[in-house]
């Protein structure tokens, strides 16, 4: 897809990630965006600069693409998948939706992120409650690790679950990848059960709440959701 990108190093604030900004001045590149000499998730297709005029070290980058609905997607569930370096915190019509490797709180051009090799992480299960008919935007600041950070990485994946939500009697399991950790979202009634094989035995995880974070060990592991 096409983005509209903004690496000049400069702080843009906030205004930036809004529907009304006027984005029109910005270059256009098709994804993935990158500064990258190593191997990448996807193949490079727009290749970005990591100095700004004056050769200082970018920082921050930011990204914006404009998309149409002809109808809202039941419940405004999306589902998020990303490849960035180092850190991203992602925008719908002006609202956060998403952060990765990025510690909760404001942020501006000069906020660090968690060192990040370029790999798909996700998906990541959004529920959205500011999506229009028509006009939409998904704004997007990537943020590196340190001031010297030689590589830039951009691309993202977003598509519509258009199913029903989950009724009181079913339940909807995803399991998604973030770094090193295996991340379980579900909706619906029940408790998480955990084993080391398909058969069993199944074994309860106490007061696990959704989205359930696990760390690997090395063994397998299967995981389920029911009474």
């Amino acid at each position: 897809t096409m983005w509209r990108y903004e690496n000049t190093g400069q702080d843009l604030g906030t205004a930036w990630r809004e529907t009304g900004y006027n984005d029109g001045a910005w270059p256009e590149g098709a994804a993935l965006l990158a500064a990258e000499s190593g191997a990448t998730a996807e193949p490079i297709r727009t290749t970005l600069v990591r100095q700004d005029p004056l050769g200082n070290d970018i920082n921050t980058d930011y990204f914006r693409r404009r998309f149409t609905l002809s109808s809202v997607p039941w419940g405004g569930r999306l589902q998020l998948r990303h490849v960035v370096d180092d850190g991203v915190v992602i925008y719908i019509n002006g609202e956060e939706v998403h952060r990765f490797g990025i510690a909760d709180g404001p942020v501006d051009v000069n906020t660090g992120a968690t060192s990040h090799e370029n790999a798909w992480e996700g998906p990541f299960l959004l529920e959205v409650d500011n999506l229009v008919e028509g006009e939409n935007v998904i704004a997007a600041e990537v943020h590196q690790a340190g001031a010297t950070s030689s590589d830039c990485v951009f691309g993202i994946e977003l598509s519509a679950v258009t199913s029903e939500p989950a009724q009181p009697s079913e339940v909807t399991l995803v399991i998604g990848k973030s770094g090193g950790s295996v991340v379980i979202t579900w909706e619906g009634a029940g408790d998480v059960y955990s084993a080391p094989s398909p058969t069993g035995p199944w074994t309860m995880v106490d007061g696990a709440t959704s989205p359930l974070t696990v760390t690997p060990d090395g063994d397998a592991q299967f995981y389920k959701v029911g009474n």
